[in-house]
């Protein structure tokens, strides 16, 4: 069996305490790993980040409807209001001079309303 010769390896160069290549291979894999928590802690703060966002924008949201509830109720409310005084206006129990003549305009408007259906009806009979 002949002898294969084999190629002398090369010693581990060592590197001088202190320098910046001592540890070079751990000091990779640190910095890797390092890297590696600060990329976690900055997508974690990212998803906390746009939790709250999401979270702000869901009670907007509903904020923003209970407000248009409100202003429904309140429409409904002020609708009920006008009828009530109308109503007292009609039975002439109403003592209020500004409220009078409010009503006193929707009586006319009510009037105007009143002749344009007529009007209508007088053309619908004439066919």
């Amino acid at each position: 069996m002949p002898h294969i010769a084999q190629k002398p390896q090369r010693p581990r160069r060592q590197w001088p305490a202190g320098t910046r290549m001592e540890g070079c291979r751990m000091g990779v894999f640190d910095k890797v790993n390092e890297g590696m928590k600060k990329g976690k802690e900055l997508v974690q703060q990212g998803k906390e980040a746009a939790i709250r966002r999401s979270e702000k924008m869901l009670r907007v949201e509903r904020l923003k409807m209970e407000i248009n509830d409100l202003r429904k109720m309140k429409d409904a409310r002020m609708k009920a209001l006008a009828r009530k005084v109308y109503e007292l206006y009609t039975k002439n129990e109403l003592k209020e001079t500004e409220l009078i003549n409010f009503c006193q305009e929707l009586k006319t408007l009510q009037w105007q309303i009143d002749e344009r259906w007529t009007e209508i009806d007088h053309f619908k009979n004439d066919t």
